[in-house]
C-alpha cells in the first residue's frame, strides 16, 4: 500500500513535471517566433504560467497557447487578432469540439512545424491515435499556417495606418485561403494519419514499424509532389532530414508504448 501511494505520487509528479515542460516549449517558441507585444515576451511570465500550467488540467496549455498568440496579434492590429479569433473560434466550433481529448495535437503540430520537424505528428497519431486523429492534425496546420501567414506580414501590417483595415483584413485571409502549401499539407497528414493506422493494426510481424516507415515516406512523397504541382517551396534536404527525424522519434515511441504485437513477436 505504501509503495502503491509513493508510485502514485511520482507519477503526478512526473505528468506536472511534463506539463510544465511542455507549456514551457510552447510558449517560449510562441514569443520568439512572434513577440510583437513585448510586455508578454518575458521570462518570468513564460516560468509562472508554465508553473500554473503544471498544476492544472492539460487543456488549460492549450488556452494559454491560443492567449499568447492572440495577446501578440492583438499587440500588431486589432484586425489581425480579429482574423485569429475567428480562425480558432470556427477550428474549436466545427472540429475541436468533437476532438476535445487531442486539443494538445492542434498545439503541438504547429509547434513541430515551426521546429522543421513537421513529420512525426501525423506519423505518432497514427500509431497512438485513430483516422478521427486527422482532424486534430489538420486543425494544428491551419494554426500553423496562421501563424505563418502572420509572421510573413507582419512587416506590412506594421507598415498600414489605422485606416487601412479592410486592407489588413484582406492581406491576412488571403495568405491563409490561398495558401496551396497548407493543402498540400493537410492532405499529406490526413493520409498519412490514416494509412499508417490501417497498416499498424494488421496481423503481421512488427507492424508498428512498418507502419511507421510507410507513413514517413508516404508523407514526404505527397508533399514533394504538391511541391512540383503547387511550387510549395519544399526543401527536399530538409524534407530528408526531417523524414529520419522522425523514424528515430516514433522509433521511441514504438519503445515505450509497444503495441501487444510488436512486444510479442519483435
Amino acid at each position: 500500500s505504501t509503495q502503491s501511494r509513493s508510485s502514485a505520487a511520482s507519477d503526478v509528479y512526473k505528468r506536472q513535471v511534463i506539463k510544465f515542460l511542455l507549456s514551457f516549449i510552447v510558449l517560449s517558441i510562441i514569443n520568439g517566433k512572434m513577440g510583437y507585444m513585448t510586455k508578454l515576451d518575458n521570462m518570468a511570465i513564460v516560468l509562472i504560467v508554465s508553473l500554473l500550467c503544471s498544476f492544472l488540467p492539460t487543456g488549460f496549455i492549450v488556452l494559454f497557447a491560443m492567449m499568447f498568440s492572440l495577446l501578440h496579434m492583438y499587440a500588431l492590429s486589432l484586425e489581425t487578432a480579429a482574423v485569429g479569433l475567428v480562425v480558432f473560434l470556427l477550428l474549436y466550433l466545427l472540429f475541436l469540439r468533437f476532438t476535445a481529448k487531442e486539443a494538445m495535437v492542434v498545439v503541438l503540430t504547429p509547434v513541430l512545424c515551426m521546429l522543421k520537424l513537421p513529420y512525426v505528428m501525423p506519423v505518432a497519431m497514427g500509431l497512438i491515435g485513430t483516422p478521427a486523429s486527422c482532424v486534430s492534425v489538420s486543425c494544428g496546420v491551419v494554426v500553423y499556417y496562421l501563424l505563418q501567414t502572420v509572421i510573413t506580414n507582419a512587416p506590412t501590417i506594421n507598415s498600414m495606418g489605422a485606416e487601412e483595415a479592410t486592407a489588413k483584413l484582406r492581406l491576412l485571409i488571403d495568405g491563409i485561403l490561398g495558401s496551396k502549401a497548407m493543402l498540400v499539407t493537410i492532405v499529406a497528414f490526413t493520409i498519412t494519419v490514416v494509412v499508417v493506422y490501417l497498416i499498424r493494426r494488421m496481423s503481421v510481424d512488427h507492424s508498428w514499424t512498418i507502419a511507421m516507415i510507410a507513413g514517413v515516406m508516404i508523407e514526404v512523397l505527397i508533399l514533394l509532389v504538391g511541391d512540383l504541382m503547387y511550387d510549395t517551396n519544399l526543401s527536399i534536404f530538409s524534407a530528408l532530414l526531417g523524414a529520419v527525424v522522425t523514424v528515430l522519434v516514433c522509433n521511441c515511441l514504438l519503445y515505450t508504448s509497444p503495441s501487444p504485437r510488436d512486444r510479442t513477436r519483435s
